[in-house]
């Protein structure tokens, strides 16, 4: 029986009349391909940098604004075989990445350190999976969901080198670009929950949030101004007033690069604007993460903004229309703790536009 494989729990309760709620209704819906809707997640974790992802799709994504490539390899179950609904108790994925740490432009200049690489890996633990259905006029169950809920645990770990290049632009000639290399990591742990009502009575409590907390090591690095090294020859004509000059340019930012690193803690909130299977969606979203909470040098980072969805119309039975373009408008607020002074929005606050195109696999 379709029961027996089902690894999430289903339940049928009342919300209101009109709903139903038999054992009869729970085990019907735990056999219909239509709770497998989870499985296909809704935010695009590929772009806005989220830890809510719980589901097992594999794909390849681009982020455009970032430079950045990256190859999700998700697990349908990792201890038992995935049933037909992909309705799962227990999902884990796989997600190497590398990115132009100074831009496109300068992936392939034999003298700037060009790349920053790592790896994600997850897992997720569902805890509860509820739905309510629908009555018609005459009292009998309908397919159509009225709302949805559902909890889960989520273990991600990442660990990621960068290579940097840094300008000091009070040091002597020869000593201004300074090349340095980092290893960053982090382990979380974090509680999620999802919930969205088709009915006007609860549908103002849809959302998504998520909050976790664990060890990281992280640093400042794209706070720091965007700058360009020039080195060349300057050659001079017969009588000095006019000279001409080839250079070789080496892309980086100016500053220090500052380490964070110890215990660390975030909070998630996702709100859904426009939500649509067929075309896509829009999601108002909110992320705040502290990093080296205890220690002498803490910092924390917020983002705000919307998130879209656009997926390609064509829905296969059972299987949502799946996901062409996802793009975001945020803006991000970097070191809140030093929100107080007075050049804080010079020097922290930027609007980003970022795009990814994933290509699924499953």
């Amino acid at each position: 029986m379709a029961t027996k494989f089902h690894l999430s729990v289903i339940l049928v309760a009342v919300l209101s009349t009109g709903l139903a709620q038999t054992k009869e209704s729970a085990d019907k819906e735990a056999g219909n391909a239509e709770t497998n809707r989870f499985y296909y997640f809704e935010i695009p974790s590929a772009i806005n940098g989220s830890n809510l992802d719980p589901s097992a799709i594999s794909n390849v994504s681009s982020n455009f604004t970032d430079s950045k490539i990256s190859f999700k390899l998700g697990f349908p179950s990792l201890f038992k075989d995935a049933p037909s609904t992909k309705d799962l108790k227990y999902t884990g994925f796989v997600q190497p990445w590398f990115k132009a740490t100074n831009g496109a432009t300068t992936l392939y200049k034999a003298n700037s350190a060009p790349l920053e690489f790592g790896v994600n890996a997850g897992l997720s633990i569902v805890a509860g999976h509820y739905y309510w259905v629908f009555l018609d006029g005459k009292g009998n169950e309908t397919q159509e969901h009225s709302s949805e809920s559902m909890w889960w645990v989520n273990f991600i770990g990442s660990i990621d080198q960068g290579n940097y290049n840094l300008f000091n632009t009070t040091a002597k000639y020869d000593e201004i670009l300074i090349k340095q290399t980092e290893t960053n990591g982090s382990l979380y742990v974090s509680l999620n929950r999802y919930f969205y009502s088709q009915m006007t009575r609860y549908k103002w409590r849809s959302c998504i949030w998520s909050i976790g907390a664990g060890y990281a090591k992280t640093k400042y690095y794209s706070s720091l101004k965007n700058r360009t090294l020039e080195t060349g020859k300057l050659t001079y004509n017969a009588d000095s007033t006019a000279y001409q000059t080839v250079v070789e340019t080496t892309s980086g930012r100016s500053g220090t690069l500052v380490i964070f690193e110890g215990l660390s803690y975030f909070g998630e909130l996702f709100i859904p604007i426009v939500r649509n299977k067929t075309y896509g969606g829009v999601y108002w979203g909110n992320r705040l993460t502290y990093y080296g909470i205890g220690s002498d040098d803490y910092i924390a980072n917020g983002v705000t903004g919307f998130y879209f969805n656009l997926k390609d119309k064509k829905v296969n039975g059972d299987k949502p229309a799946k996901d062409v373009l996802n793009f975001s408008v945020t803006a991000q607020f970097n070191q809140l703790d030093k929100r107080s002074e007075e050049d804080y929005i010079d020097k922290n606050f930027s609007i980003m536009l970022q795009a990814a195109i994933p290509l699924r696999f499953n």
